[in-house]
């Protein structure tokens, strides 16, 4: 260590707020992290810690201890791999697009073939396909629009789970009028079931 090193150390070794002070005064200086590489980092981290808790209980053969920390690996992998495919002119951008397009395609067959031939497994396997697949875009479009900078990213999946609670409510209030129609115990809508007017 040199002398000049030294005597820096030693003035704030000496004094306190030298150090709070030069802080204070640089802060505005520190840019934010990227979103990008910041995104990139946290799913590695979450996918190499749970891994690693993963194995630290399986060895003490602790298995009921081991589930949770599988779930943070994957959830680590898919964070990781929707910034991969959300980060904008890269290979796996390009090629999570073409193959959502061509998934999207295949799925709308599936849907309009299980009508065409009446097959309903069909269909609701080529509709539950299609939702995830919607679900997984719009969540990888959300990403790469945080990534770019983009102040209103998350107004697109805020509408999404707006009009998926609408239509459960929908639903919900249909199935009651359904159910309030069977079955005369059901009060709904304000009316009063016979037994207990009279």
């Amino acid at each position: 260590m040199n002398e000049r090193m030294l005597a820096v150390l030693e003035a704030v070794a000496k004094d306190n707020d030298l150090l709070v002070d030069y802080v204070q005064r640089t802060a505005g200086d520190i840019e934010p992290l990227p979103p990008g590489p910041t995104l990139k980092t946290i799913g590695r981290g979450a996918h190499i810690v749970g891994d690693l808790l993963d194995g630290v209980a399986k060895a003490q053969a602790m298995q009921a201890v081991a589930a949770p920390f599988v779930w943070v690996s994957r959830v680590g992998s898919l964070l990781s791999g929707m910034v991969e495919a959300a980060t904008p002119r890269s290979f796996a951008h390009l090629l999570s697009r073409h193959w959502l397009a061509l998934l999207l395609i295949f799925e709308a067959f599936a849907v309009a073939g299980g009508i065409v031939l009446t097959a309903p497994t069909v269909v609701q396997f080529g509709l539950t396909a299609l939702l995830l697949t919607a679900l997984a875009g719009v969540g990888v479009w959300s990403v790469s629009r945080y990534i770019m900078g983009t102040k209103r990213w998350w107004l697109v999946p805020l509408l999404l789970v707006a009009i998926a609670l609408a239509g459960l409510m929908a639903l919900g209030v249909v199935e009651l009028a359904h159910l309030g129609k069977a079955h005369s115990w059901i009060p709904i809508f304000g009316r009063v079931p016979a037994r207990l007017a009279g």
